[in-house]
């Protein structure tokens, strides 16, 4: 990732380069207990077929990582009340 004039610049896990405007930043705390400032932009996301715009994603490398994204609870929470069981 690069960060210039409050944008991001990041690739995607299929190589794509995305530039997007930083929100905000967070302090993240790693499971090793060191904390990392990292970008907040806003991308849209879909999840089943539907598509959630303006969804807050941190900027952090995750090729060493299991996953390749994380989904914050409050998102979750949001996209339940939309799931029919």
């Amino acid at each position: 990732q690069n960060i210039e004039n409050d944008r991001v610049t990041f690739k995607t896990i299929n190589n794509q380069t995305i530039i997007r405007p930083v929100v905000e930043y967070i302090t993240a705390v790693s499971g090793s207990s060191n904390e990392e400032r990292r970008p907040v932009v806003k991308l849209t996301i879909m999840v089943n077929g539907m598509t959630y715009p303006g969804v807050p994603f941190s900027i952090s490398d995750r090729t060493e990582n299991s996953y390749s994204i994380l989904l914050g609870k409050p998102f979750l929470k949001d996209i339940t009340s939309f799931v029919k069981l």
